[in-house]
């Protein structure tokens, strides 16, 4: 089910912008996917993060088949565990997938400063890797 329609609407920026920026950021920044998932576990029940079994199809929280794997690797966190590496592979496929739902639930105005610093960035960006660099691309974008 998509939840596009439950994410907040942030000035200057479509939905797809805000889901695709937290997929990149959810995928590229380990720390803002240890925060994310501390995130989803909060959203979670107490019977939820107690059985580490998802209960309730509220669209909030870990799904069914997320639940135990992502619930026990939030607990080894909690008790200041080092993680495997397989458990940091699972998060780096597993965590941009909630990107709806963690907009859903983050702070707007922190939201809107990172989106706004994050594009700043790519408008500035150097090394031209998003920039029209063929002449033809260029005339047609002037057009």
């Amino acid at each position: 089910m998509k939840m596009y329609h439950h994410i907040p609407k942030i000035e200057g920026y479509t939905r797809k912008q805000i889901i695709s920026f937290l997929r990149i950021k959810l995928l590229t920044n380990r720390d803002w996917r240890i925060r994310a998932l501390n995130m989803l576990f909060n959203l979670q029940t107490e019977p939820e993060k107690y059985d580490y079994i998802t209960k309730e199809d509220n669209g909030i929280g870990f799904t069914k088949i997320d639940s135990l794997k992502l619930n026990t690797i939030v607990r080894k966190i909690q008790r200041k565990k080092e993680i495997s590496i397989d458990d940091e592979k699972y998060l780096k496929i597993k965590i941009p997938r909630y990107a709806a739902q963690i907009a859903r639930f983050s702070n707007k105005t922190k939201l809107k400063e990172a989106l706004d610093n994050y594009f700043d960035y790519l408008k500035k960006d150097e090394t031209n890797l998003f920039k029209p660099n063929n002449r033809k691309i260029k005339e047609a974008m002037a057009t």
